[in-house]
């Protein structure tokens, strides 16, 4: 890495490219729907989802409420940064949903939506930035010295979101190993998310309430056809005399 360079994928974001998902109302009252479910960040072959894409997005839709679906493994720091101040500065209500799992740097836009819902089962998590490095003594202690400061970002924009610790959140990037999981639930308890999308209960309970609904008018429906052969097929007094 070139420390003294500007990343790639600042630059690129103020470029206004237009994103693959958006609505095309005529009032403007329907919110614009945007899909975060690859890699952050575009790779060699120009796979992924840049800071650009999302940028570009949000400048088509100023003004606009926005539905966010995230389901990726992270990627690239510096896009998902980006993803996160541009949604910060977004100028309507940004609401976003795991829908399988935000994990590095896809959790970066996620905590710059207004408001994160997260499905009963989806998964967020955390972790320390890596990277690979080669040269000499100087080189390297300056990768460290990155990586710390990329680290004390992520530090900043946890602790803006869920209100812990430096030394909560410190930890939590540690792990065991590589980080931290956390499941719908403990995501809310922690702070990071804001609800959980339950399944609709209401909705089941109603469906099984017409169910048994229905259930009870067959049972009576062939009652009644039961009573009617049988007074149909019973014999006369005479006959039974």
């Amino acid at each position: 890495y070139n420390l003294n360079r500007t990343p790639k994928a600042v630059i690129e974001a103020s470029k206004a490219e237009t994103f693959q998902i958006q609505c095309n109302d005529s009032d403007g009252t329907k919110p614009a729907e945007l899909l975060i479910m690859d890699e952050i960040g575009k790779d060699f072959f120009g796979d992924g989802i840049g800071a650009s894409d999302v940028v570009g997005f949000l400048a088509n839709n100023q003004s606009k409420p926005v539905n966010v679906k995230i389901n990726s493994f992270g990627g690239s720091f510096y896009d998902g940064l980006v993803m996160y101040n541009a949604f910060l500065q977004h100028d309507a209500d940004i609401t976003a949903t795991i829908q399988g799992i935000a994990f590095s740097a896809a959790t970066l836009p996620a905590m710059g939506a207004t408001r994160l819902v997260m499905s009963a089962q989806s998964d967020f998590g955390i972790h320390r930035a890596w990277t690979l490095a080669a040269g000499n003594q100087n080189e390297l202690r300056a990768t460290v010295e990155w990586l710390e400061s990329v680290d004390q970002h992520l530090i900043d924009v946890y602790q803006a979101k869920s209100k812990q610790t430096q030394g909560q959140i410190d930890t939590w990037l540690d792990g065991t190993d590589d980080g931290t999981v956390f499941n719908a639930s403990q995501a809310v308890e922690m702070g990071f998310a804001d609800e959980v999308l339950e399944r609709k209960v209401e909705n089941t309970k109603a469906n099984l309430a017409n169910l048994a609904n229905l259930h009870r008018q067959k049972i009576k429906s062939r009652i009644r056809v039961t009573q009617a052969c049988l007074l149909y097929t019973s014999p006369s007094p005479r006959d039974r005399g």
